[in-house]
């Protein structure tokens, strides 16, 4: 399972190191080939980049039974299934899908998902791999497309991945290709298995963390502070793209559009974290600019109480 691990401090300052030029995942790194076209989105973004807060609709969802509660099934069967999730808990992991987590632990699960896809990231890239483009979308699918002189060094990173917690997807979803100006480029597409950590600090599932919704733009305020203390430049404010009510709560769906470095990108996730922000990177894409530059577009979600 992927050990969900807090970016301390001193986890920082190794990513600098990892990252400084040319850094371990920062999107770009040469490594003595040509520039290859970039592949073709695997998640499309849509929506423009108004700078609007109104709020130009709202639709209404019911939430679905918590999976803490039985249904209307056999008694033994309850039992069972009850017995299962109550040894899950007490071990202080839910190993369960995606979809099979109630609304409060899928809002927890949300919030600590960019960051998961991070670890995993430093974790299984080798150096000497740099990569083009990264897309996360809907807190399950991971796409990279990428760069390296060395086949092996692919094979390593393909190997390194089916090691984690994640289903990696058979061609033409992930391959390895050689480059006609030298060296060869990638794709891994996979799908993430991993469910939610019960211990982490962040996951509370009471929900007491959550804001009212009348105070929905502060919040959103204080995630654009965030980004700019941690080196991210937003093109524009966050742009509302949409708003639903669930029940006694509301999701509202921002899309941000901003230049900064992986590591930068990877502060912000951590203080988002410690802030205890409301807030999920429902889809992103990570582009390279330059050696030391990514592009970043993504649409994030924020969960009030109604």
């Amino acid at each position: 399972m992927i050990r969900i691990n807090l970016l301390s401090e001193g986890a920082i300052q190794q990513r600098r190191m990892q990252f400084h030029l040319p850094p371990k995942v920062l999107i770009g790194s040469g490594i003595g080939v040509g520039v290859v076209a970039v592949v073709t989105a695997v998640v499309v973004l849509v929506g423009s980049f108004g700078d609007s807060p109104t709020e130009t609709s709202m639709s209404e969802t019911g939430l679905a039974p918590s999976s803490q509660k039985a249904g209307n099934v056999v008694e033994d069967v309850v039992r069972d299934i009850t017995d299962e999730r109550d040894q899950l808990s007490r071990r202080g992991y839910l190993d369960l899908p995606y979809e099979q987590l109630s609304f409060a632990e899928k809002l927890n699960y949300e919030a600590l998902f960019a960051k998961d896809v991070s670890d995993l990231l430093i974790r299984a890239v080798p150096d000497e791999i740099g990569l083009r483009s990264l897309e996360v979308s809907n807190f399950k699918t991971i796409y990279a497309v990428g760069l390296s002189s060395s086949r092996e060094m692919v094979n390593s990173l393909f190997s390194s991945m089916k090691t984690e917690n994640v289903d990696l997807l058979a061609p033409p979803y992930s391959f390895i290709k050689q480059n006609k100006n030298g060296g060869y480029r990638f794709a891994v597409t996979c799908e993430a298995e991993w469910g939610l950590r019960l211990s982490d600090p962040f996951v509370d599932l009471s929900l007491s963390f959550l804001p009212s919704r009348e105070t929905i733009g502060r919040t959103v305020e204080e995630f654009g502070e965030i980004a700019k203390k941690t080196g991210i430049s937003l093109k524009r404010k966050p742009a509302r793209i949409s708003a639903e009510k669930m029940g006694p709560f509301r999701r509202y769906e921002y899309r941000i559009s901003g230049t900064g470095t992986f590591v930068d990108f990877t502060e912000m996730l951590k203080e988002t974290y410690e802030a205890r922000v409301p807030c999920a990177f429902k889809s992103y894409t990570l582009s390279a600019t330059s050696r030391s530059q990514i592009g970043i577009d993504a649409v994030v979600v924020f969960t009030t109480k109604e």
